[in-house]
Protein backbone atom coordinates (compact mmCIF):
# COMPACT_ATOMS: atom_id res chain seq x y z
CA UNK A 1 0.00 0.00 0.00
CA UNK A 2 1.24 3.49 -0.89
CA UNK A 3 -0.44 6.65 0.38
CA UNK A 4 0.69 9.95 -1.12
CA UNK A 5 1.85 12.98 0.85
CA UNK A 6 -0.92 15.14 2.38
CA UNK A 7 -3.61 12.52 1.75
CA UNK A 8 -6.12 11.98 4.55
CA UNK A 9 -7.75 8.63 5.30
CA UNK A 10 -10.74 9.00 7.66
CA UNK A 11 -11.83 6.55 10.35
CA UNK A 12 -13.19 3.08 9.62
CA UNK A 13 -11.85 3.05 6.07
CA UNK A 14 -10.22 -0.17 4.86
CA UNK A 15 -7.42 -0.15 2.29
CA UNK A 16 -6.14 -3.49 0.97
CA UNK A 17 -2.64 -4.42 -0.12
CA UNK A 18 -1.52 -3.41 -3.61
CA UNK A 19 -3.31 -0.02 -3.51
CA UNK A 20 -1.75 3.28 -4.56
CA UNK A 21 -3.30 6.56 -3.40
CA UNK A 22 -1.94 9.79 -4.88
CA UNK A 23 -1.01 13.00 -3.11
CA UNK A 24 -3.59 15.36 -1.58
CA UNK A 25 -6.52 12.91 -1.61
CA UNK A 26 -9.32 12.95 0.95
CA UNK A 27 -11.02 9.68 1.80
CA UNK A 28 -14.08 10.02 4.02
CA UNK A 29 -15.13 7.47 6.70
CA UNK A 30 -16.24 3.92 5.93
CA UNK A 31 -14.64 3.65 2.49
CA UNK A 32 -13.39 0.25 1.29
CA UNK A 33 -10.64 0.08 -1.33
CA UNK A 34 -9.79 -3.39 -2.63
CA UNK A 35 -6.46 -4.57 -4.05
CA UNK A 36 -5.26 -3.65 -7.56
CA UNK A 37 -6.51 -0.06 -7.25
CA UNK A 38 -4.71 3.11 -8.32
CA UNK A 39 -6.10 6.48 -7.19
CA UNK A 40 -4.67 9.65 -8.74
CA UNK A 41 -3.72 13.04 -7.29
CA UNK A 42 -6.26 15.21 -5.45
CA UNK A 43 -9.24 12.82 -5.45
CA UNK A 44 -12.19 13.04 -3.05
CA UNK A 45 -13.94 9.81 -2.10
CA UNK A 46 -17.06 10.24 0.03
CA UNK A 47 -18.37 8.02 2.83
CA UNK A 48 -19.43 4.45 2.17
CA UNK A 49 -17.77 4.11 -1.23
CA UNK A 50 -16.54 0.64 -2.28
CA UNK A 51 -13.81 0.61 -4.92
CA UNK A 52 -12.40 -2.42 -6.72
CA UNK A 53 -14.88 -5.06 -5.64
CA UNK A 54 -15.69 -8.03 -7.88
CA UNK A 55 -18.09 -7.35 -10.71
CA UNK A 56 -21.22 -9.42 -11.21
CA UNK A 57 -19.93 -11.92 -13.76
CA UNK A 58 -21.05 -15.53 -14.09
CA UNK A 59 -20.94 -18.21 -16.76
CA UNK A 60 -23.27 -21.18 -17.02
CA UNK A 61 -21.73 -24.60 -17.52
CA UNK A 62 -24.31 -27.35 -17.70
CA UNK A 63 -26.78 -26.70 -14.91
CA UNK A 64 -24.35 -24.70 -12.74
CA UNK A 65 -23.32 -21.07 -12.63
CA UNK A 66 -19.66 -20.22 -11.96
CA UNK A 67 -18.25 -16.88 -10.92
CA UNK A 68 -15.88 -15.27 -13.44
CA UNK A 69 -12.77 -13.99 -11.63
CA UNK A 70 -12.20 -10.23 -11.75
CA UNK A 71 -8.45 -10.27 -12.32
CA UNK A 72 -7.35 -6.81 -13.46
CA UNK A 73 -7.44 -3.42 -11.78
CA UNK A 74 -9.32 -0.18 -11.20
CA UNK A 75 -7.67 3.11 -12.15
CA UNK A 76 -8.94 6.49 -10.95
CA UNK A 77 -7.51 9.60 -12.62
CA UNK A 78 -6.59 12.85 -10.90
CA UNK A 79 -9.00 15.44 -9.48
CA UNK A 80 -11.91 12.97 -9.41
CA UNK A 81 -14.79 13.09 -6.91
CA UNK A 82 -16.81 9.99 -6.06
CA UNK A 83 -20.15 10.50 -4.25
CA UNK A 84 -21.28 8.66 -1.12
CA UNK A 85 -22.23 4.98 -1.28
CA UNK A 86 -20.99 4.56 -4.84
CA UNK A 87 -19.64 1.14 -5.86
CA UNK A 88 -17.01 0.62 -8.54
CA UNK A 89 -16.07 -2.86 -9.77
CA UNK A 90 -12.56 -3.96 -10.68
CA UNK A 91 -12.15 -5.15 -14.27
CA UNK A 92 -12.57 -8.71 -15.52
CA UNK A 93 -10.39 -8.72 -18.64
CA UNK A 94 -9.86 -4.96 -19.11
CA UNK A 95 -9.24 -2.35 -16.43
CA UNK A 96 -12.12 -0.29 -15.09
CA UNK A 97 -11.00 3.31 -15.64
CA UNK A 98 -12.39 6.68 -14.53
CA UNK A 99 -10.42 9.50 -16.18
CA UNK A 100 -9.16 12.85 -14.86
CA UNK A 101 -11.75 15.36 -13.66
CA UNK A 102 -14.78 13.04 -13.57
CA UNK A 103 -17.43 13.72 -10.90
CA UNK A 104 -19.85 10.95 -9.87
CA UNK A 105 -22.96 11.58 -7.77
CA UNK A 106 -24.04 9.53 -4.75
CA UNK A 107 -25.18 5.90 -5.10
CA UNK A 108 -23.71 5.28 -8.56
CA UNK A 109 -22.81 1.73 -9.68
CA UNK A 110 -19.87 1.46 -12.10
CA UNK A 111 -19.64 -2.07 -13.52
CA UNK A 112 -16.45 -3.94 -14.42
CA UNK A 113 -14.52 -3.05 -17.61
CA UNK A 114 -16.14 0.42 -17.83
CA UNK A 115 -14.26 3.46 -19.19
CA UNK A 116 -15.54 6.88 -18.07
CA UNK A 117 -13.97 10.11 -19.26
CA UNK A 118 -12.13 11.13 -22.38
CA UNK A 119 -13.44 10.17 -25.78
CA UNK A 120 -11.37 7.33 -27.20
CA UNK A 121 -9.78 8.10 -30.58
Amino acid sequence: MQIGKDSIISSNSVISDNVQIGKCCFIYPNVTIYHKTIIGFKCIIHAGVVIGSDGFGYVKEGNEWFKIPQIVQFILGKNVEIGANTTIDRGTLDNTIICDGVKLDNQVQVAHNVYIGKILQ
